[in-house]
Parts: structure tokens; sequence; C-alpha cells
């Protein structure tokens, strides 16, 4: 029991970067960011190998549902992959941070990843005339065009 009990969100999230067993069991594997729109700050939402491990089952059900619905085959149907930068840096724990679609699209299953268009190392690039340009070189002479 503590002696004094975390009674906001960001207090828990706070506490389970610094002891297991908090949140879940085991220790953080990654802080994801939101984007921020809501406030000035990103809120931090915390990842364990379990959380993972549920988020590639997800996309792969909705890989699977995009296929029979819309005829998409995500393990063969290129697309443009791009994202944030994955991790930006690391906390005080070591506890890699960063937002959280960059991450998550570098965990996507190496079966749906072979069908990007774009690497994940340019998808990454932060800075977004050198991410036009190599983007650029890796998209040109390719079929695009928008899902209906």
């Amino acid at each position: 029991s503590w002696e004094n009990p975390p009674s906001t969100y960001e207090e828990m999230v706070e506490a389970s970067l610094k002891e297991q067993n908090i949140l879940f069991r085991g220790k953080p594997t990654f802080i994801g960011l939101s984007s921020g729109t809501s406030g000035a700050n990103s809120k931090q939402v915390i990842y364990n190998p379990e959380l993972m491990k549920i988020f590639k089952r997800f996309q792969m059900k909705i890989g699977s549902v995009l296929h029979h619905d819309y005829g998409i085959n995500p393990v063969f149907d290129k697309r443009i992959g791009w994202g944030s930068l994955p991790v930006l840096d690391t906390d005080e724990n070591g506890v890699p941070r960063g937002y959280v679609s960059g991450y998550m699209s570098t965990k996507s299953p190496k079966l749906v990843q072979k069908a990007n268009l774009t690497s994940v190392k340019t998808a990454s690039l932060t800075d977004m005339d050198e991410k036009l340009e190599k983007a650029s070189k890796e998209l040109w002479g390719q079929d695009i065009h928008f899902l209906p």
C-alpha cells in the first residue's frame, strides 16, 4: 500500500515509470505521446509488451476487414507509409518516448511492412524537406492512387 497513492492519471503515469506493477505487470517498454492537440502538452500513454501484442493483433484484424469489405489486401497492396518520428528521446529511466503513430508504424508485422512504398527510415525523418525529397525518390514510377 502507498502512503500517498496517485490521484490523477498524470501521477499514475509518473509512478508507473519509476516502479513496476502499477498500471500493469512489469516495466513499461514505451511512452507514447499524443499529438497534444487538446492542450499545450502531449499526454503520455504507457505501453508494455502485452499492449504491443494487442496492437499487432488489432492491426491484423483491421487488415482482414479492409480485405473483406473493400478488397484491399494489406499484405500485397502497396501503400505510402507516413509516420512521425518513432522515438524522440528516453525518460530518466531509459524508457523510449515518442509519438504513438510513428512508433506503432514501425511495430507493424513485417509481413505488412513489406507493402509500404516508403521506407521506415524515410517515414521517420523529422526534416520535412528531406522527408519529401527521399519519399519522392522512393515513390518515383509507382502507380499511386487514392482509395475510394
